[in-house]
């Protein structure tokens, strides 16, 4: 038991040669100042309207002005068949006869092509009453203009489905009576900022020691 209290003594007499005892110890009062400035970004809020069953995102702004966007949605079928029937009246409007068949009335060999038209037209409706809602222009990669409504566009941002199926696959598989699902990704110029900086407070933890002897504490 001596020895220990031998060692101990020992121990403190190094301690009081290492550490001067005119210096002051730092106390444990820690002090937080507040910085402004700061900024929080606020995306473009994209809306879909009336439309049901849509799902509008900004995947990515790629200027402040320009970005790539997507969208998922399934055209009803009742919405499909009003198409078809718009098509229909139209033909029968302009009197087209086919060989065999009464005005307005479509044979069965160009149904296929006729299916091709009604999907595009309900991608075109939708996407373009998306893209008028947002202030939105569609474009290429890099800003170059676009045929909208175009096949070959299609082919650009429709993605391939749960099956695996291109734009082609999908667009030529529909039949009348059935909903069309699909997801498209595009390019777009937009009349709004889609990234809007607002500033705000934020806290930043900045510990300032302050001495024993001390009461004055750092400022910003």
């Amino acid at each position: 038991f001596d020895l220990m209290k031998m060692i101990f003594s020992l121990y403190i007499a190094v301690l009081a040669l290492i550490v001067p005892l005119n210096v002051s110890f730092r106390t444990l009062n820690n002090f937080m100042r507040p910085s402004y400035g700061h900024k929080s970004l606020k995306m473009l809020e994209l809306t879909t309207g009336e439309f049901e069953n849509v799902k509008f995102s900004l995947v990515e702004a790629l200027q402040n002005d320009f970005g790539l966007f997507r969208v998922e949605a399934t055209i009803k079928s009742k919405d499909m068949n009003e198409y078809l029937n718009e098509y229909k009246a139209e033909m029968k409007r302009r009197k087209v006869l086919f060989p065999g068949f009464r005005a307005g009335v479509l044979p069965p060999y160009v149904m296929g092509d006729i299916r091709r038209y009604i999907v595009c037209y309900g991608l075109e409706t939708l996407l373009g009453q998306l893209g008028n809602m947002n202030d939105l222009k569609f474009c290429g990669p890099d800003r170059e203009e676009i045929r909208f409504g175009d096949d070959e566009y299609y082919k650009q941002i429709i993605v391939n489905d749960f099956r695996g199926y291109s734009f082609e696959k999908q667009r030529d598989t529909w039949k009348e009576g059935t909903d069309f699902s699909f997801a498209a990704e595009f390019h777009a110029i937009s009349d709004k900022p889609l990234i809007d900086a607002e500033e705000i407070a934020v806290i930043d933890a900045e510990i300032v020691e302050s001495s024993e002897d001390s009461s004055t504490v750092k400022t910003a």
